[in-house]
């Protein structure tokens, strides 16, 4: 009863900001559309960061309050719904069902223990970089969920220095590898839309190009940072995970076969216009599902599905659509624009680079990162004279790369809620990387940009 209060008691004060917007004029440069749009982004924030309701229901019910007050009409919600994103996302849990399902990564666990021959950086370093890789081409919540359960089987619940380490990187590394493909996570596929909008379009390919190396450069860091501050030793490990195992060979080859050819399709979907992102995920789920393959069933896919983070993908770019339309955007990017814009070159990127990284860790959802940030990183992109497509791309790395804050996302809430680490572990161990990859980093992600798109 209490905690059903304090969600009312939430609800109340979103609607009561919406309700306030209305009735106030316009101010300070702004206009009463960009006043009423000010108000509905605020609850929108209020009820995502107090986790009011889900986001999908929280979006659909500021999307009945944009129609309500003036601010959008039908016809526009209609034309802004996403339906190729939302089937992007759910052939995206065929993925992870079909990953957790097979028995890959136990084969890849097994593979770094005999490699790393008891040495601790090299099964920590190694270890890092495959939980990167796995969450690339699936979503990285699941890829945490995996690699922590792999993780426990290893260590046990004895609370160890190395098992710090690993629940540390896991989430970590997990996040980092979102940025490595467009399938790593869905804010991704905002983020190739804006690219296009902005008249500067990334193939998958050229996407890899940009991801691959920074994300491999970030991950390194993070492992190193956490050898260095937590000193992890080899202990024993469960022996059980060095023996062949429950394993079905034709399940996983056929699993590895089919991610190979979804991985061609993404790559051949910058030479093909006509063939989306979505068509590929969609083909090649549709393949796992085909009864000789026997890789899962509709009941596996099912418990699969994240149904708020679909409806959510769909129906987010309907309303930050009617916030931009307002000029409430605009008015943001002048106000920050005008501090910037006297900084000299040299600093500039450098600044937008660490702003974006502090900022991104208070927003909890890679999505709410993106439709809040990018229509104020295209205007300073504008204002500026940086290309918009290096700021952007900037934004993706931070939306998935976000590693000082435990409450930033639900993949750090995996690990951390078996207080294998604290919240001071993380900030410790991600503050070197971060501040790396945002200072000298962002000349590194501008120089990969513009060499992947021939700028």
């Amino acid at each position: 009863m209490k905690k059903d209060r304090k969600r009312w008691l939430k609800l109340m004060c979103a609607g009561g900001i919406v309700l306030v917007s209305t009735l106030l004029p316009g101010m300070g440069g702004l206009t009463q559309t960009g006043v009423r749009a000010a108000g509905i982004l605020t609850a929108s924030l209020l009820m995502w960061i107090t986790d009011a309701m889900p986001m999908s229901i929280s979006i659909l019910l500021m999307i009945g309050a944009s129609l309500l007050t003036g601010l959008t009409s039908p016809e526009t919600v209609i034309g802004r719904a996403d339906g190729g994103t939302a089937l992007f996302v759910l052939a995206s849990s065929g993925v992870t069902a079909a990953m957790a399902l097979s028995g890959i990564p136990r084969r890849m666990t097994q593979w770094l223990l005999r490699g790393s021959r008891g040495s601790t950086a090299r099964f920590v370093t190694g270890f890092a970089l495959l939980v990167a890789l796995c969450s690339s081409i699936m979503s990285s919540l699941a890829t945490c969920a995996l690699f922590a359960g792999l993780v426990s089987g290893m260590l046990g619940q004895k609370r160890t220095p190395l098992k710090r380490c690993l629940m540390l990187l896991v989430p970590a590394c997990a996040g980092i590898g979102g940025f490595m493909t467009p399938a790593g996570t869905p804010a991704n596929l905002l983020l190739l839309q804006l690219l296009e909008d902005a008249g500067t379009p990334v193939t998958f390919l050229q996407w890899c190009l940009i991801g691959i190396p920074a994300g491999i450069i970030t991950t390194l860091l993070f492992a190193i940072s956490t050898l260095l501050l937590l000193r992890p030793r080899m202990t024993a490990l469960d022996e059980s995970l060095l023996l062949p195992g429950k394993t079905d060979a034709r399940r996983d080859s056929h699993t590895a076969v089919i991610l190979l050819l979804m991985l061609c399709g993404w790559i051949a979907s910058g030479w093909v216009p006509a063939l989306k992102l979505w068509h590929v995920a969609c083909a090649g789920v549709a393949m796992m599902l085909l009864p000789k393959v026997g890789i899962m069933n509709l009941r596996a896919l099912s418990q699969r599905i994240n149904w708020d983070l679909v409806i959510t993908m769909g129906t987010v770019g309907i309303l930050m659509g009617a916030v931009a339309d307002s000029g409430l955007m605009a008015w943001l990017s002048d106000q920050l624009l005008r501090p910037l814009a006297k900084l000299p070159d040299w600093l500039l990127l450098p600044c937008i680079s660490l702003a974006v990284c502090c900022i991104r860790a208070f927003i909890p959802t890679t999505t709410g990162a993106v439709t809040l940030l990018a229509p104020v990183l295209t205007g300073l992109a504008a204002a500026t004279g940086q290309p918009s497509c290096v700021l952007l791309m900037l934004l993706a790395f931070w939306t998935a790369s976000a590693m000082l804050v435990v409450y930033t996302e639900p993949i750090y809430l995996i690990t951390w809620a078996g207080r294998d680490y604290s919240a001071g572990d993380l900030l410790r161990t991600g503050a070197v990387p971060s501040l790396l990859m945002a200072l000298p980093g962002s000349f590194l992600l501008q120089a990969l940009t513009l060499a992947a798109l021939g700028l």
